[in-house]
């Protein structure tokens, strides 16, 4: 018995401190920094540009191929949200709205600073999501996205996975 547990600990401490494998790769591999410019919002919604400032940034952090910083960055992301919509997506069978969807449009533009070459260049990329007008739905019931701001969230990653597999992990 003090052996089961003293492999258990060993176990429970690989998992815990054990090294990570990632699946991510860089094919530009002397990109290491990135300046992200303030995105620019040219719609009516208030705050997206700092919203999903934080949410770019935060997912730079998390990946972790390129380290963020302010000065002399080998390359740098312009963002721009050129239109937001929050709309009525559908309506149950007794006419109450049952989903909505927010269609995202951006202009995005991403430089290699050391060879100054435009790597990826999109000026009306869309991106949407949809969000349950009541939660207790039970077709929700097991769905992450819940709230408006879930939605915008899961936009806001979906617009990095797509910078990053067009410039880092493009083959």
């Amino acid at each position: 018995m003090k052996y089961s547990k003293s492999i258990l600990l060993i176990l429970i401490s690989f998992v815990l401190f054990g090294c990570t494998y990632s699946v991510f790769s860089n094919q530009l591999p002397h990109l290491k920094s990135i300046y992200v410019s303030p995105i620019l919002n040219m719609t009516e919604e208030s705050e997206l540009e700092t919203e999903m400032f934080n949410s770019i940034s935060n997912q730079f952090i998390t990946d972790g191929r390129l380290r963020i910083v302010s000065q002399k960055p080998d390359c740098s992301l312009d963002i721009e949200i050129k239109s937001y919509q929050d709309k009525i997506y559908t309506y149950d069978e007794s006419n109450n709205v049952k989903e909505y969807q927010i269609s995202m449009t951006f202009s995005v533009k991403f430089v290699d600073n050391v060879n100054e070459k435009e790597i990826y260049s999109q000026t009306s990329l869309l991106k949407t999501e949809r969000y349950p007008a009541d939660i207790s739905d039970p077709d929700y019931s097991e769905s992450t996205i819940l709230t408006k701001e879930e939605a915008r969230e899961e936009i806001y990653l979906d617009l990095f996975k797509t910078i990053m597999s067009n410039t880092l992990e493009a083959w």
